[in-house]
């Protein structure tokens, strides 16, 4: 399964998540790539195509704005980016999502 996060700038929320994924992922079949709507690697249709799960990691981005454009569902998981315990939270969420997967 190939995952997305998705934050606004792709400097700290999304890139923390992709990672974290990346240290703590053992299964091949499962990757992950992260990507901002206002800058960095940006989200385009070849990301989203390639993406077979969506997830927000941020509180301060509109999913119904990308799934209108790019016609597939999206995961909130509302990381807040002013948040002391931002790593523990996206930790936390990676390690269970990589369960989910198995």
């Amino acid at each position: 399964m190939n995952i997305l996060f998705i934050c606004r700038n792709n400097q700290l929320r999304s890139k923390v998540a992709e990672d974290f994924f990346k240290q703590f992922n053992k299964n091949p079949s499962h990757s992950a790539r992260s990507a901002g709507i206002l800058a960095g690697n940006l989200i385009n249709r070849d990301l989203a195509r390639w993406a077979d799960r969506l997830i927000i990691v941020a509180d301060n981005v509109s999913p119904s704005m990308i799934e209108e454009k790019y016609g597939k569902k999206v995961e909130v998981w509302g990381v807040s980016s002013n948040s002391r315990e931002l790593y523990r939270e996206i930790q936390e969420k990676v390690e269970k999502l990589i369960k989910e997967l198995g």
